[in-house]
């Protein structure tokens, strides 16, 4: 998420609350409620550190489903056909982007064209079961 809201806003009525996930979407719907607007900036940018390896990355994501959970989000545990197709997706989509990156060398893409079905597999499979857990 990149977002920006008056310092009044965030001491005042719409507090930025204290949760282990999904804080970003219990803000939106809080400003919402408040009576206030969003704006959206298609063109506004982000950087995340996403530095974890394969192994941690399925219990991001199984923490990151169960705190959208945990503020209200609805998240259907996804099928396998779903599961297949989103993979396919993020693959092919991650795969264009790294074919086109003129920062890495030869030899850094082919390692990112090996590692990243794995990713994508470890996401959807925390996915699941964070869908799945039974919430504290």
């Amino acid at each position: 998420m990149n977002s920006a809201a008056r310092r009044d806003i965030l001491t005042g009525p719409v507090p930025y609350r204290d949760v282990s996930y999904a804080e970003d979407q219990l803000f939106g719907r809080d400003v919402i409620a408040a009576g206030y607007i969003k704006a959206f900036a298609p063109r506004a940018s982000a950087v995340h550190s996403n530095d974890m390896t394969l192994a941690e990355y399925d219990d991001r994501m199984t923490e990151e489903t169960m705190g959208q959970r945990e503020v209200g989000i609805d998240v259907a545990v996804p099928s396998l056909g779903v599961v297949g197709r989103m993979m396919v997706r993020g693959i092919a989509r991650d795969s264009l982007r790294l074919a086109r990156d003129r920062d890495f060398s030869v030899r850094r893409k082919a390692y990112h064209f090996v590692l990243n079905p794995l990713f994508h597999w470890q996401k959807w499979r925390g996915v699941r079961r964070g869908a799945a857990a039974p919430m504290p």
